[in-house]
Order: structure tokens, then sequence, then C-alpha cells
């Protein structure tokens, strides 16, 4: 039994439901033993929030209110990442004891964003304390974590520990890979299967994933960088950087700019497929004196580039500065909102997505679901082809008939199989011929499905599909998280290579999403590397 997802289907169809004897409303703890991949997705589109807020000085200056929670739900948001502070509470001579009206506010905010929905990543800031003194301070930082440790130790498996954000400077990576497995084992003593966020050094740096030592036997661990590249474009004008005297510096989206992105991106999804650990971009955005054009352009550039590897992300952040949210206007910063959110995402969460189904026809679940009968609406509401092209329909296959002119007005790769081609005697299992299917996928594209879904709860499914490579595909309902990424072995085969992306297998993943009933919509998102052609997947109850 994959205990992640059931604990996943109770966090996703029972939204504010318990919290054990202390934590009334919320499900869920130490018990559990969830799938870390799936926890990840869980994370989905976060916020950093409540860093620099007043409410640390007392409750009533709070900038951050209890509604803003509910307003990042709807506007389509998964987590958020509050930024905690604690070392000023905190005095050696009374043996680093914080406050109760420290944890009183912490559990505040837990509450509230549990009750909306919203997973919590609790992020120990104190990276400059520890940076500039990290001996001094390793009595201190590991108080805090057997505090915090022990406070949540009841709380859902939507409550995540990171153990520190950001270790740099003094804190060098040798101290750091020690001083992170002293916390670790200090927060297994009181929460034996929560899941932890650890970063590399140098400031959760991409390029210094590889210094990053864990302990091996620990899998409840998601990894996070930070990205902020390039930095005389994304911090221009910051007062505490040293770009902080250069300005209008723009970053216009070529091929090169959205190039480099993905490149340093792949380096952590090579390091993540090597060693088998989820990640998750815990910070990323462009300073509020860059502009605005280039800040929308660079933000979706890095939010949509982390999906297309089946990452998380947190953007930073809510209020302060890169804001999203302007509290004084008490309105979103719209354009840098859409570049995080997209009008049609939220729109699912709200039950006015504008799509339909196909001819009208909804799939029924449990069933069959063929995956060329994605919903009409268009570009960027029922799908995203990443070029604008439809290379099946009307281009490769040139026929008058029906089949082969098939949706051929639409952007979205249809084929069919035929016997030259997919009649193969190095497929693993026998294909009909005359089946359409989804193909030329890249990674980022997305198509979307409405649903008719029977019963709640635990789904198998069985893919019918070929791969270039080892590929990996996502489902969301409604824009929530259902489990994780769907891997798909690679059905390339040395002895036919002319066809290799035409050997056809059949693969089953018991226990694999967690589904609501009723209606719904589906979002397939295709992940890095993409090379995958898409027959049809079958949804049946898990038993």
């Amino acid at each position: 039994m994959n205990l992640s997802l059931r604990t996943l289907s109770a966090g996703l169809l029972f939204c504010g439901i318990l919290w054990g004897d202390a934590w009334p409303g919320l499900r869920g703890g130490a018990d559990s033993v969830p799938d870390v991949f799936a926890q990840n997705q869980r994370l989905g589109r976060g916020v950093n929030i409540l860093g620099y807020d007043p409410i640390w000085r007392a409750r009533d200056d709070a900038r951050f209110q209890a509604r803003h929670f509910q307003l990042l739900s709807e506007a389509g948001f998964d987590s958020v990442r509050i930024n905690l502070h604690p070392f000023r509470h905190t005095r050696r001579e009374q043996d680093w004891i914080l406050p109760g009206s420290w944890f009183a506010t912490v559990d505040w905010a837990v509450t509230n964003a549990l009750a909306h929905g919203l997973a919590v990543i609790l992020d120990l800031h104190e990276f400059n304390a520890m940076a500039e003194d990290p001996a001094g301070r390793r009595d201190q930082f590991l108080a805090t974590w057997r505090q915090l440790a022990a406070h949540y130790q009841s709380a859902p498996d939507g409550v995540f520990f990171e153990i520190l954000n950001e270790p740099s400077r003094a804190l060098t990576p040798t101290l750091w890979n020690q001083y992170l497995r002293e916390a670790l084992a200090i927060i297994r003593e009181f929460n034996p299967n929560r899941t932890v966020i650890v970063g590399p050094p140098y400031w959760n740096s991409i390029g210094h994933l590889q210094d990053l030592n864990l302990p091996t036997d620990d899998r409840q661990l998601i990894v996070t960088v930070h990205y902020y590249a390039p930095m005389e474009f994304t911090h221009q004008g910051a007062p505490w950087s040293t770009h902080k005297d250069k300005s209008n510096i723009h970053w216009l989206g070529t091929p090169e700019e959205r190039n480099a992105v993905r490149q340093d991106f792949a380096k952590a999804a090579e390091w993540s497929r090597t060693n088998q650990r989820p990640i998750f971009l815990g910070e990323f955005g462009a300073y509020d004196k860059a502009p605005m054009e280039s800040r929308v352009r660079y933000t979706d550039a890095v939010a949509r580039t982390a999906e297309s590897f089946g990452w998380s992300w947190a953007y930073w952040q809510f209020d302060s500065d890169f804001i999203l949210y302007d509290i004084d206007r008490d309105a979103w910063v719209k354009p840098i909102l859409e570049a995080l959110s997209p009008a049609t995402d939220r729109h699912l969460r709200s039950g006015h997505y504008p799509g339909s189904p196909f001819q009208g026809r909804v799939q029924s679940l449990p069933g069959l679901l063929e995956c060329e009968l994605y919903d009409e609406g268009g570009q960027g509401v029922a799908y995203h082809d990443g070029d604008g092209r439809n290379h099946g329909s009307g281009e490769l296959n040139l026929g008058d008939n029906d089949r082969d002119r098939f949706r051929e007005q639409e952007n979205v790769d249809i084929s069919y199989t035929k016997d030259d081609w997919d009649n193969s005697d190095y497929n693993r299992v026998e294909q009909e011929l005359g089946r359409f299917y989804l193909g030329w996928t890249v990674p980022g594209e997305w198509v979307r499905y409405t649903v008719d879904i029977a019963q709640p709860g635990l789904y198998t499914i069985g893919v019918m599909y070929t791969a270039r490579y080892d590929g990996e595909f996502l489902l969301r309902c409604d824009g929530r998280p259902t489990g994780p990424p769907i891997r798909l072995s690679s059905t390339a085969d040395s002895r036919d290579t002319s066809r290799n992306w035409h050997h056809w297998n059949y693969h089953l993943q018991k226990e694999a999403v967690s589904l609501p009933a009723g209606r719904h919509v589906l979002t397939l998102r295709v992940l890095d590397p993409g090379n995958l052609n898409l027959d049809r997947i079958d949804f049946s109850r898990a038993h």
C-alpha cells in the first residue's frame, strides 16, 4: 500500500479535516510514511511569506492577515514557505528557549495555511547568523530545531521542515554537511517520517549540489536550490546587493536567455535523477526596480522551466520586496501573478474553466482516457503546444480521410499507428493499428481533459506509450496535485533504431493518483526530456 498517496488523498479530498488532539481541523502526522516525490508535488506552486513582516514584533502590527491565505489558495498556489528568524527571540542564559508568544504566531500561520489547503514549509531563515559564526551559533541552531521538532511532531505531513536557508561563507560545505546531519538526527527523534528540505552550500546554488552530502538511508528529503541568474538583472537596484547601482537592464526572453535557464536547471535535474531526490526551487524572482515587462518574462520562464522538470517552487516573495501582493493597495501585482499562476490555471480552482469537452463528450473514470480527445478551447486553455504546429494531422499525414485530418487546425501534434512504423517486432506489447496518439511531445507541453469521476480515492493507471528516452508526465486535477510524476521507461531498441519512437509498451502503476469524485479537469503535463507518444491511459480503482 502506498501510504503517501492515501495521506495525500485525505488532504486533497477533505482539506481542513483533523490534525490530532493538539491541532483540530487536520489529519496526518508522524505515523504516516509519505512518498517524497508525491510530497514534492504537493508543494506545487508556492510563495515565501512573513519573513520581514512586523508580525514577529507584535501580532497587532501584522501586515499579512488570515485572509491572505485564502487569497493565495484561490489564486492557484499550493504552499507557503514561512521564513523564520527565531534567533533574536532567544538567549544563551535561558538555554535558547523560544517564547510561547513566538510559537503562537507560527501556530497561527500554520493553522490558517493548512485550513486553506496550503502545505507549509517552516524555513529556518537564519542564514546570515549561521554564515558569520557557525561554531558560535551551533548550539542555538540545534536547540531551535529540537524545539520546532518537538512542537510540531503531531502536525500532519502537509507541514515540512527546511533545515536552513542558504548556508554560505564561514558555514563551509564540510561544516554544513556536519550540521545538517546533526539537525536531521534531532528532527528524526520526534518526526521519523517528516518530509525535510535541505539545500547545498554556497547559497543553495545549483552549481554546488555535488557538495551536498546526505544520509543515503533517509529518503524523506527534498533538495532545494535557489535561482537568481543573471544577478545583474534580478538584483539591479537592490540596496543590499553588489548590483545596487545598476538599472534598466532587460531580460528579453531570447532563445539564448531561455536556454541558459534550462541548461542550469538541467544540471540539477541530472543530479536529481542520479541521486533519486526531488527538487524544490525555494526562491526565484527579479527585484522590483527591474523593468516590469522583463520581470514578467523572466518570472514566467523560470516557473515554467521548473515545472517542465517536475519541480515544485516558491516565489520570493509575497510582501516586502520582489512583491507579488501590494498590501498597501490591497491588490495583486497582476503582471507577476499572471506570470506565476496564469489566469486559465486560476480558473480551474474557481470552477470557471473556459474549456469544454471535445465534441461535448465527457470521458468517464474509471475507464479509458483517450489522449487525443483533449478539450476544446485552444492554446493556453485546453492545451499548450511548444511550437504552434501540428506535426501529425495535415503535415505528416497528408491523406484526405478523416484520420489524416483529425483536429488538423489545432496545434497539438496528433498521428495514428501505421503498419510500416508501428507493427514492429520490437514492440513490448501488441499495438492496434489505426490508433490515435499524441506525439512530438516536448517538456512543458500540456493538454486538458474534462472527466466524470465516479468515486473518490486512489486509482491505478495503465499507459499505452512509446518513449525515446526514460520519460515522465504529471497529472493534476483542477490544478491540484494528484500524486508523483508517472515515470515511463525508454522503449528504444538498438536493433531497430529507425523506429525508436514507435516501439509500444504498456506501463502499469498501482495506486498512482488520488482523485475526487464528480466532474473535474485533468491536466497532463509532459516533463523533461519529452519524446513520448501517448495513446491512452486506463484508470481503475485501486483495491
